[in-house]
């Protein structure tokens, strides 16, 4: 979610001309004006024929913990540990080019915990056999909707019975 808006947000602002690459929809000129990106569905449109995977929600969805930091799901789950840059401090990473490379290493760790959480839990195709089993979009299951799956299955059982 969020760090789609931002990412769309700066494409506009910088005047990215390929900023279709991010979904698979060729357009010419950006459909969106700058304040719109705070709706799902414009985020949605933006990444039109592209699955994504919040680790965040599946997560949530899939395990029982206190917290669903990256952090703690790291040192849960992958037994790695993390450490924790806040947002304010980043500034004070700018100040020297070594800093600079150990801020975007961070950023590669928290990439690789991200993508290495997702295979643990094995994210991608467990969502696909939902997916399957509910008959349902599979981008709509990877958004967490449970109530629409469940709904779904109602549909189909019913339909079934008749």
């Amino acid at each position: 979610g969020y760090d789609m808006q931002v990412l769309l947000t700066r494409c506009i602002d910088l005047k990215v001309s390929m900023w279709t690459k991010i979904g698979r929809r060729r357009t010419v000129r950006l459909p969106f004006k700058k304040m719109q990106f705070t709706n799902e569905w414009t985020v949605a449109e933006a990444l039109h024929g592209r699955i994504l995977c919040d680790t965040y929600l599946s997560a949530k969805e899939h395990l029982r913990e206190t917290t669903y930091s990256l952090t703690n799901l790291a040192a849960t789950r992958l037994k790695t540990q993390r450490t924790d840059i806040e947002p304010v401090d980043i500034p004070q990473w700018f100040h020297s080019s070594k800093t600079i490379v150990q801020l975007a290493n961070h950023t590669l760790f928290d990439a690789q915990l991200v993508q290495r959480l997702m295979f643990k839990l094995q994210i991608l195709p467990l969502s696909k056999q939902l997916t399957c089993v509910a008959g349902n979009l599979w981008s709509r299951t990877m958004k967490g909707n449970r109530a629409e799956r469940t709904e779904y299955l109602l549909l189909h059982e019913f339909h079934q019975l008749k």
